[in-house]
């Protein structure tokens, strides 16, 4: 069988006009009829045959647009009988859109593998029904399929606002994304109604400088007002001239400079927060420099790590874990000091003896501490160099580097002894100032004995004058007592004044209130031991 003669085909094409409703989708494939006859004698072919199909966009030569197979090895070759055969195109492989898009096309067949029929066959009007599929233009369109018509078939410009249906929109509403829904809904238009808003792409602004905004409120007070609590999850600047470069770092006022991460500075002017976890609440050039270090205001004080100043101007902290409570020109080089207030205190480590550590000062002026854990409470001029020692407070009083343990009261005084009370005062009274008694200030000579003479005044008599004496004596030896009664030598017509004179202790005994005498007879007198170090005394009783 030839099948090379064109002329011994007779090809009728239709293509398919299918019944397609008001929503159908133009089908991709062409519907194809034919009539195949022999080359020798032209009589009708019967049989199964491997025929390829192609579209082509010209005439002769050129690519082929679409090609399809149908081939009997394959189980799909074209039944042919009589001649006749139908054929559905693209039932294979899918004829698409772009094929007929308003060009001539022209369709190519090969039977049995031989050289293509010649010429090829022109496409006439109806195929073109594909075209409707992605139509180029349209007057009227009775259907579109879903999805056909994106923005690139919409032209810029041409929908107009009474385009737009309402949607279920209500009066003043806005189209807003639906994250949720995936869709646009209708919400209300919380700007107002008017333009109010400027997005500059990276700047979002108020188009009119006289607006103000309100969160939670409709009648801000300010340019912005929130009635509700706010969350910063970053850092925070207000204020002109202020500088934040700390991590988590806080600033306000006015030219001020949080640097440590995790600063605050509350409020003031030209203060400085550089210490990490450091905190300045206001005042004017102040200097929180150490790591977690706290100025509560005043003018020009410095702080160094932990430590504290509360207030008053130009004090400063040069050491750890230490407190300035206000005042002025007060100054800390200690660590664990306290400066209450006053003015030109100052607690330093600088005599050698000690740090300085735990010392205070509680006012007064000039007072200075250099011993570990000494205390002055004011005054003027007073110093402590001693270690664990006091003033109360006076003027011009100092315990030297070599009284630790002391306490002084006195004008000017000085105090060199270890572990040494000292009173330096012209009166020294017991009691108020009406009944009270007053110790006598001059020296006595002696052998004087001081006496009080009944009106609130004590002074220097001499020994021979007075009527007592002493009229017995002994010593006690009993290790460990805690009570005992001792007995005296003789019996006394009166109960004497019995006095311990001399105690005797053990190694190792403890400061304090050794011996205490009571129930003093005319035969024997009550001794109770404060410590169980003490192991032996020495007494006298005094009489007439």
């Amino acid at each position: 069988m030839n099948t090379r003669n064109a002329g011994q085909i007779a090809i009728v094409l239709t293509v398919i006009v299918l019944a397609v409703s008001a929503v159908a989708e133009v089908p991709q494939v062409i519907n194809y009829q034919g009539r195949l006859t022999d080359a020798v004698g032209g009589g009708p072919v019967t049989g199964t045959l491997s025929i390829r199909f192609g579209i082509y966009g010209q005439a002769e030569d050129g690519d082929w647009l679409w090609e399809e197979h149908h081939q009997k090895t394959e189980g799909n070759g074209i039944e042919v009988t009589g001649g006749l055969f139908s054929v559905i195109l693209g039932s294979i492989d899918s004829i698409p859109d772009s094929v007929f898009n308003g060009q001539d096309r022209w369709l190519e067949i090969s039977v049995e593998g031989v050289e293509p029929i010649v010429p090829r066959t022109r496409f006439t009007c109806v195929p073109y029904a594909y075209y409707a599929a992605q139509a180029d233009t349209s007057d009227v369109a009775l259907t579109v399929a879903d999805d056909a018509i994106t923005s690139a078939q919409v032209l810029n410009g041409s929908v107009e606002l009474i385009d737009i249906a309402q949607s279920g929109a209500g009066d003043g509403q806005v189209p807003k994304w639906n994250d949720i829904s995936g869709e646009w809904e209708p919400e209300d238009d919380l700007s107002g109604g008017s333009s109010g808003w400027s997005d500059d792409g990276s700047v979002v602004r108020l188009e009119t400088s006289d607006d103000s905004v309100g969160i939670g409120t409709a009648n801000p007070a300010e340019k912005l007002h929130v009635d509700g609590n706010i969350l910063v999850t970053g850092k925070a600047t207000i204020g002109p001239g202020n500088i934040n470069t700390g991590v988590g770092a806080f600033v306000a006022g006015q030219s001020n400079t949080a640097s440590g991460d995790s600063s605050s500075i509350g409020g003031g002017s030209y203060n400085t927060a550089s210490g990490k976890s450091s905190t300045v609440s206001g005042g004017h050039r102040n200097d929180a420099a150490g790591d977690i270090s706290t100025i509560g205001g005043g003018f020009g004080n410095s702080v160094d790590y932990g430590s504290t100043i509360a207030g008053g101007a130009h004090n400063s902290i040069e050491r750890f874990r230490s407190t300035v409570g206000g005042g002025i020109w007060n100054s800390i080089d200690a660590h664990d000091a306290t400066i209450a207030g006053g003015t030109g205190n100052t607690v330093r480590n600088d005599y050698g003896t000690g740090s300085a550590h735990a010392a205070a000062i509680g006012g007064g002026r000039s007072n200075e501490v250099a011993g570990d854990y000494g205390v002055i409470c004011g005054g003027d001029s007073n110093s402590v160099l001693g270690n664990y020692s006091s003033i109360l407070g006076g003027y011009g009083d100092t315990i030297s580097l070599t009284a630790h343990h002391s306490y002084l009261f006195g004008i000017r005084s000085t105090l060199t002894q270890d572990s040494t009370f000292m009173v330096d005062m012209p009166h020294i009274r017991f009691g108020d100032e009406t009944d009270g008694y007053e110790f006598p200030s001059e020296k006595g000579t002696a052998g004087q004995v001081m006496a009080t003479d009944g009106a609130g005044q004590l002074g220097w008599t001499d020994g021979a004058s007075s009527q007592s004496e002493v009229i017995d004596r002994g010593h006690y030896v009993d290790p460990g007592f805690s009570e005992v009664t001792v007995a005296f030598n003789e019996t006394f017509g009166a109960p004497p004044t019995v006095v311990v004179t001399i105690v005797y202790t053990g190694s190792g005994a403890p400061p304090g209130r050794p011996l205490a005498v009571s129930n003093v007879t005319t035969t024997s007198f009550k001794v109770h031991s404060f410590s169980s170090y003490i192991e032996q005394f020495d007494w006298i009783a005094i009489g007439d």
